[in-house]
């Protein structure tokens, strides 16, 4: 799988992303979920968006969920 290293939501897209990122790393921060999100590959979705997202609000979604991404 190939991922878009300067991934860039179109602009129609990007509060849906926004949205879904925060949601990700909310569950991702939950001790009741953090380890089924991890299992499906949650953790390095919010991950790959951290490094490649050049998109400042998607950014501070990611890292608002969880403090140790």
């Amino acid at each position: 799988v190939g991922y878009d290293m300067n991934f860039n939501p179109q602009p129609s897209k990007t509060l849906h992303v926004e949205r879904a990122a925060g949601a990700l790393a909310n569950l991702a921060a939950d001790d009741k979920c953090s380890m089924e999100v991890a299992i499906a590959g949650g953790v390095h979705a919010l991950v790959t968006l951290a490094r490649f997202c050049k998109h400042e609000g998607i950014q501070e979604q990611v890292c608002l969920g969880d403090n140790t991404i």
